[in-house]
């Protein structure tokens, strides 16, 4: 990925789970025990968040830029993660996240590959799931 381009999408996701508009509601956080890697957090995704507004006119979904941006930055919060992204794959949009859900997002991440892996479940139906790739530290 250009420097230009990586410098953008970094910029753009700092302080996004600051605001009260853009961030969702943390209820739980859960580590898993002797996995240092792994932590899985259950969000409460509020129906004022600015980005159900105007994504579709009839229908909130929660876009999947949005759910990418809160994976990197929730990772931040727990993980120790190199400062630059490289790679998105394996990227998979299943079910959408509306408006008043509660979602779990679990993250695991393997430091040895510098490789970020997530998934959103609606109870036991799972929303969004891929890996993150990072540049080596």
């Amino acid at each position: 990925m250009p420097d230009a381009a990586r410098l953008r999408i970094d910029s753009t996701m700092s302080g996004i789970l600051v605001d009260p508009r853009t961030a969702p509601r943390v209820l739980a956080v859960q580590k898993t025990a002797g996995q240092p890697s792994e932590v899985r957090l259950t969000l409460h995704v509020q129906p004022d968040l600015q980005w159900f507004e105007g994504h579709f006119p009839d229908v909130g979904l929660l876009p999947g830029v949005i759910q990418a941006t809160w994976v990197v930055e929730f990772a931040r919060q727990h993980f120790q993660l190199p400062d630059n992204f490289r790679t998105m794959s394996n990227m998979k949009f299943m079910r959408f996240i509306m408006p008043d859900t509660v979602v779990s997002l679990w993250l695991r991440y393997a430091a040895d590959k510098g490789e970020l892996s997530f998934e959103y479940r609606e109870r036991d139906k799972v929303c969004a799931s891929g890996r993150i790739g990072f540049d080596a530290q």
